[in-house]
């Protein structure tokens, strides 16, 4: 497991270190420090088989990804967001899902998404290349934003989130 933490670095190197960390790890995205700008983030990094996974920690970052940044590079995965801490709002294909700790939401690395953390958040996301899903185009743009409450079903399991809000690993 690789860990990369801009907390270990001086203030004015943090949020050039944060984005590249998160442009190379996750996908090419742009940030928006809003009050920020130092930001005290941190990522750990796995792999199991194909399936990439981050646990992520940050604080109030708008990351959006646009065209140009999809040109930039395009992992062509299907991410499932798993919030842990923080409340967040990801907006794709023209829906927009509120999320809370325990929730749950997928999104795709291939078509642009906003995704706004508020305050300090706590995240784990799993990278599936859509390649190996074998599920249309279409199929999957149906189930982007679209946000499923961690007081249902599968999802309705105990979340286990640290005060600190460190990645674990």
């Amino acid at each position: 497991m690789d860990l990369y933490d801009a907390r270990v670095l001086p203030q004015r190197d943090r949020m050039a270190f944060w984005l590249d960390t998160v442009c190379t790890q996750i996908l090419p995205v742009s940030i928006d420090p809003r009050t920020d700008a130092a930001p005290v983030a941190a990522m750990s990094c796995a792999k199991v088989g194909d399936m990439s996974i981050r646990s992520v920690v940050g604080g109030d970052h708008v990351y959006q990804r646009n065209e140009a940044e999809i040109r930039a590079g395009d992992p062509d995965t299907l991410q499932v967001g798993f919030p842990l801490g923080g409340s967040s709002l990801l907006i794709q294909d023209g829906r927009e899902a509120v999320l809370s700790p325990g929730d749950m939401v997928v999104y795709d690395s291939s078509r642009p998404f906003t995704l706004v953390m508020e305050d300090r958040f706590n995240w784990q996301v799993f990278l599936f290349p859509k390649l190996l899903l074998r599920r249309p185009l279409q199929e999957l743009r149906e189930i982007t934003s679209i946000p499923i409450r961690g007081d249902h079903g599968i999802n309705g399991a105990p979340v286990r989130t640290s005060s600190s809000q460190r990645p674990s690993g």
